[in-house]
């Protein structure tokens, strides 16, 4: 991305942060001003409770995530759907922070779009996807259902930190749990206008992103 995009990109960004910012503060008194979760009506990602497995976050959950081939679902360590969500926690992130607020639909559309266009046959192909949020749901979702002839690896990525936390402990349950191949997915911090990934010595068959 050439540099005058990025400074251009950055300056509406910081104009909306401070629009928002601005709105907020002189609202914040009022009981009733909405959470950033009741500006989304979308339809909800078709998930379970799993209420045996404790959480490492207060305002986050296990949830079981079906899938329609074995092993028929993931495990998705998520943020309660009923948690409520600060329009000044969106605005006032260095980097944008709509990951860490829910699962988007996007993500559960992306993969059942894309999980017919990859073939059965080598040589598989290594994916990158791009702002996966905190669940990487369409990265993780074809690397649990498509053979290993089909993908070699994905990588899910985001530029929020706390996602990228998110992310490991996502893979690294459903790795534990059988429910996707050892080494067959990585996550990792990924700011577009910056480094490039560390594991990036072998270049991407596809690149995937959803919004």
């Amino acid at each position: 991305m050439a540099d005058n995009t990025v400074r251009q990109a950055k300056t509406r960004w910081a104009r909306l942060r401070s629009a928002i910012r601005k709105h907020v503060e002189n609202s914040t008194t009022d009981p009733h001003s909405p959470s950033a979760m009741s500006m989304f009506s979308f339809y909800p990602v078709a998930s379970t409770l799993l209420s045996d497995r404790p959480p490492f976050h207060r305002d986050y959950e296990w949830r079981r995530y079906p899938l329609p081939r074995p092993p028929h679902h993931l495990s998705l360590h998520a943020r309660k759907e009923q948690c409520t969500i600060s329009v000044h926690e969106l605005a006032v992130q260095s980097v944008d922070n709509t990951g860490n607020i829910r699962t988007w639909p996007c993500e559960d559309l992306l993969w059942r779009v894309l999980i017919d266009k990859f073939p059965d046959t080598a040589p598989p192909r290594r994916v990158l996807e791009l702002g996966a949020g905190m669940c990487g749901v369409a990265g993780l979702a074809l690397a649990c259902q498509l053979p290993a002839t089909s993908i070699s690896h994905v990588v899910v990525t985001d530029g929020n930190a706390s996602c990228v936390e998110n992310l490991r402990l996502n893979v690294d349950a459903n790795i534990a749990q059988g429910h996707l191949r050892a080494h067959s997915v990585t996550a990792e911090l990924l700011a577009w206008s910056r480094a490039m990934l560390p594991v990036a010595a072998d270049p991407f068959d596809v690149v995937i992103a959803s919004d």
